[in-house]
């Protein structure tokens, strides 16, 4: 095998990897924004919650 044919095909070979890479890195930012999206939804979920609770005893306590 030729020197430039090694070099020719470990080229394809690498900008394959890179775009496997980038490929991967895409869809792993999709899943973490889609987590953190989940995230902030629970944490709205908990706040409204919680208020509603403090209201809740503030009623109670007041009667």
């Amino acid at each position: 095998m030729l020197l430039s044919d090694l070099v020719k095909n470990t080229s394809t070979y690498l900008k394959q990897i890179s775009v496997t890479i980038q490929t991967t890195l895409a869809e792993l930012k999709k899943l973490q924004d889609n987590q953190e999206a989940s995230i902030q939804s629970v944490q709205s979920s908990y706040d409204e919650q919680l208020h509603k609770i403090q209201e809740t005893r503030q009623k109670y306590l007041q009667s």
